[in-house]
């Protein structure tokens, strides 16, 4: 009996000693929670630079090109080069087997005999004009006849001269062929462009610039070139000219976009390149140095205003910024920042004021 009355005066001291016990660690675990931190990346911000840049894709172009021409109708009878090919000036190109040149030659002989009969009248006319044999007028009628015919065939013989001369097309300049767009037997036209020669040594860039971009872009601007088709290392380069008016271009999506042609020299090496080639050029619009920068992925809108995280005593704090020039990876901040301050990085949805953060490298 008496050791149950014991355990019996036992029990509320046991209870409470447990209700302090849980009691106890939740207070501990709300102050552990009260003073978590939020883990965060941030950056210091200090004087830096930036360079500002439009990135597109140009085409590698010949300075000295030049289309050929065919003067003469026909069929392709000899093809003498293909692509690739390098020529001198001179150096034949094709033959062609004009479809009119007997009527030509035929034309220059009915000519020939229509001079040489107009030419005998008006011999005989002059020695009866002078006996009074014939009027003023019949011997001005066949002086006027003997000219005509004599026009005749001087237009009938260029005519022929200039269609045997078109039997043989030669290349106008030295260089390589980039292009040939007719085939051995096929029948062409005056006109046709047979060929594009260049000279691949001297070689520059056109990229098409959208507009809004395009007022950034100077002659003189540094640029970068880079792809594949460079064999590895980036090139470098500089603008030479920027057209002087944009042009309707429908995108390969699609999209009818206003675009100018901004024109690139090369400053030194040329790397594997020639013409047709497609790279990607990137051209430095503005360049400063020592100002403030921070990346790109701190700053974001919010109601047409630009914003970043900033840390103070431990917690975040918004600060409105204003932003100067930027590329793909930081931008400058002009007013709302000082040197020293600590931006986060990367904020998300979840990233309030006044939560404790802490960096974490």
């Amino acid at each position: 009996m008496n050791e149950w009355k014991e355990d019996d005066e036992l029990m509320p001291k046991k209870r409470l000693f447990y209700s302090c016990l849980i009691l106890g660690a939740a207070i501990v675990v709300i102050i552990f929670l009260v003073n978590q931190r939020l883990a965060v990346e941030a950056v210091q911000i200090s004087p830096d630079s930036i360079r500002q840049y439009v990135d597109e894709t140009g085409t590698v172009k010949s300075k000295q090109s030049q289309t050929v021409y065919l003067e003469n109708s026909g069929r392709i009878s000899s093809l003498e080069v293909d692509e690739g090919n390098r020529v001198q000036r001179g150096d034949l190109l094709l033959t062609i087997n004009p479809v009119d040149l007997q009527m030509m030659e035929l034309s220059v002989k009915q000519a020939g005999i229509t001079y040489q009969s107009a030419l005998q009248d008006w011999e005989k006319a002059q020695n009866l004009f002078e006996t009074g044999a014939i009027s003023k007028t019949d011997f001005n009628n066949l002086e006027a006849a003997y000219k005509r015919a004599t026009a005749s065939l001087q237009s009938a013989n260029l005519e022929l001269e200039k269609e045997r001369k078109g039997l043989v097309v030669r290349a106008p300049l030295d260089g390589v062929i980039l292009q040939r767009n007719i085939e051995i037997n096929q029948v062409v036209t005056s006109g046709t462009a047979a060929f594009i020669i260049g000279n691949t040594q001297n070689l520059e860039v056109d990229a098409d610039i959208l507009a809004d971009d395009v007022v950034k872009i100077h002659p003189g601007n540094q640029v970068e070139i880079s792809g594949q088709a460079t064999g590895g290392p980036v090139l470098r380069g500089v603008v030479t000219k920027v057209a002087s008016m944009a042009e309707n271009i429908v995108s390969s999506l699609g999209v009818n976009q206003k675009r100018a042609t901004v024109t690139i020299d090369f400053t030194g090496d040329k790397g594997l390149l020639k013409p047709g080639y497609d790279i990607d050029v990137r051209i430095f619009t503005q360049t400063k140095s020592k100002v403030l920068t921070v990346p790109a992925s701190a700053v974001f809108d919010y109601q047409g205003k630009n914003w970043v995280f900033i840390i103070q005593r431990g917690r975040t704090q918004l600060r409105q910024i204003e932003k100067g020039i930027e590329n793909d990876d930081k931008m400058e901040v002009v007013a709302g920042l000082t040197a020293g301050d600590w931006i986060l990085i990367k904020p998300d949805n979840t990233i309030k004021e006044r939560i404790k953060v802490r960096v974490v490298k």
